[in-house]
Order: C-alpha cells, then structure tokens, then sequence
C-alpha cells in the first residue's frame, strides 16, 4: 500500500478501513506479478480470506451494480496509518482453512456477505440512534424556546390589554 507506482490499482477507502480495487482485471494483470508468483484475481481473494479479510458488501445495492463495482476488503487489523496493528494479522489455523475448502464458494460468500451486512446494520443503528439522540435534544430545545416564546407573547398582550383598560 505503500508503493506510489500501484495507486491507480488499490487504495484505502475513504476511512482508511479497507483496501479498495477499482478494476480486479487490471490489478491481476499490472500488479499482482510483482509481488506474488502469480496474476490469480481469486488465488489472491482466496489469501486475503486466509488472512482474515473480508470482502465488504454494500447493503442495497443490487448484484448486477457490485459486479462492476470497486472490490473492497477489511481486516480489523489493517488500517491506514496504523502499522503497529500489522503484528496482529495472522494465518488462519489449519482447522479452519479445511473447513474453508470443504465449503462451497457460493456457500463462502454467503456467510462473508451476512457478516458483512451484519456488521454495516449495526453500524448504522449506531448512527441513527446518535441521530436520533440529537434530534431529542433538538426537540427539547425547541420546546422550550417555545414556551419562552409563548411567555413573552402573553406579558405582551397582557400589557397591550392593560393600555386599553387605562
């Protein structure tokens, strides 16, 4: 990721949580010679999943829109500007890499995407309650500024009314 020359390739995402790949034929072809003895697109899918990455599926966005969309995956270990967190990342026991090649692809990606949509639904509920938080708040304000509102009209007409009676 640190390498100038492949950023037209692979970049982090705007959070800087995932690794993102606009085109996987370019990449396979441009990039992965260089670092790997191979330009496998699912060879190198298949070792990120060794690794613990996860492909990230965008909740809602329908299948024929992903299929020419940019590849993203995630580590929760590999963030931009967080080296330190590397050391954690490792190869995934032999146990599960055999239940891994025992499991279908369909089947993978399928547990891969309900965790994924998982993990994003809860994201979002965290954000819609802090949203929902702040808009209590901002009732509540409102409310209150109403009643001074309706306060202060009511000294006003009180003092109008009381200028007539004189």
């Amino acid at each position: 990721m640190n390498d100038t020359s492949i950023q037209d390739f692979i970049s982090w995402s705007d959070n800087g949580q995932a690794i993102c790949v606009p085109n996987a034929a370019t990449f396979a072809k441009s990039v992965l010679p260089r670092y790997f003895k191979h330009s496998n697109w699912p060879s190198f899918v298949r070792q990120l999943n060794l690794y613990g990455f996860r492909k990230v599926y965008h909740v809602g966005i329908s299948p024929e829109v992903t299929q020419h969309a940019v590849w993203q995956f995630k580590h929760e270990y590999f963030q931009q500007n967080a080296s330190e967190l590397l050391q954690n990342i490792r190869r995934r026991a032999p146990q599960q890499q055999q239940q891994q090649e025992d499991t279908s692809d369909a089947n993978e990606d399928f547990r891969i995407q309900d965790d994924t949509q998982l993990e994003h639904i809860s994201e979002r509920l965290k954000e819609i309650q802090h949203a929902l938080y702040i808009t209590e708040r901002r009732c509540d304000e409102m409310r209150k500024e109403t009643n001074e509102l309706r306060t202060i009209q009511r000294q006003q007409q009180e003092i109008h009314l009381s200028s007539f009676t004189l």
